[in-house]
C-alpha cells in the first residue's frame, strides 16, 4: 500500500477586528479635549489668534491619538487542505464461460388460460329525505331588542347568537321588543 499525500494551496480570509473599549476612551479623550481649549483659553486670557493656534495644536494631537486608537485589527484565517491517496494491488480473477449444451426430444408448448371474473360497480342514489326547517315570519335581535321581517335586509346582519325567531309579532311586543323602522313602520314612503 502506498499513500500519497498532496497539499493544496491555502485559502487566506481577514476580518477587520474593531475595539469598542477603544471608542469609548476615544471619545472620552475628544470630551477632555474640548474642556482643556475652554479652561486654558479662559484662565490664561488668550487673544483670537493665540486661542485658535492652541486650539489647532490640541485638534491635530487629538487626531494622531485616534488615528494609533481606532486602527482595526486584522485576523487572518489560513485554511488549508490535504488530499491523501492511498494505492494498493488489486486482485484480478478470470473466470470463463464453457456453453452448455442439452438436446431436448419434443418441445413442450405451455397454454396457461386465466379467468378473471368481471366486476361491476352499480352506484344507487339514494334519494334524501326533505329537512323539516320552519320558516319563520319574524326575526328579533335579544341585543337591540328590535325585531324585523325574514325578507328584511337589516335581520340578515343579526348575528346567530343574538337571533330570535318567531312565527307572530305577539312574542316580540310582549317581551318589550321594537318594530323595526324599515320593514314595520306604518308610515310608507
Amino acid at each position: 500500500m502506498e499513500q500519497n499525500i498532496q497539499h493544496l494551496e491555502p485559502i487566506i480570509t481577514e476580518e477587520k477586528l474593531f475595539n469598542l473599549n477603544n471608542l469609548f476612551l476615544s471619545f472620552f479623550i475628544g470630551i477632555t479635549a474640548i474642556a482643556l481649549i475652554v479652561v486654558l483659553i479662559l484662565f490664561l486670557d488668550l487673544d483670537r489668534s493665540d486661542s485658535i493656534l492652541f486650539s489647532s495644536l490640541v485638534i491635530i494631537c487629538y487626531a494622531i491619538i485616534l488615528f494609533f486608537l481606532l486602527e482595526p485589527s486584522i485576523l487572518r484565517k489560513v485554511h488549508t487542505k490535504e488530499v491523501q491517496t492511498i494505492e494498493r494491488p488489486v486482485e484480478v480473477i478470470r473466470t470463463v464461460e464453457r456453453p452448455v449444451i442439452r438436446t431436448v426430444e419434443k418441445p413442450v408448448e405451455v397454454i396457461r388460460t386465466v379467468e378473471r371474473p368481471v366486476i361491476r360497480k352499480v352506484f344507487v342514489e339514494k334519494q334524501r329525505k326533505k329537512l323539516d326547517i320552519p320558516r319563520y315570519e319574524y326575526r328579533g335581535s335579544s341585543q337591540t331588542k328590535v325585531y324585523h321581517k325574514t325578507s328584511c335586509r337589516l335581520s340578515k346582519s343579526i348575528k346567530p347568537k343574538y337571533k330570535i325567531s318567531k312565527h307572530s309579532a305577539e312574542y316580540f311586543k310582549r317581551n318589550k321588543f321594537k318594530p323595526c323602522k324599515m320593514c314595520l313602520s306604518k308610515k310608507k314612503k
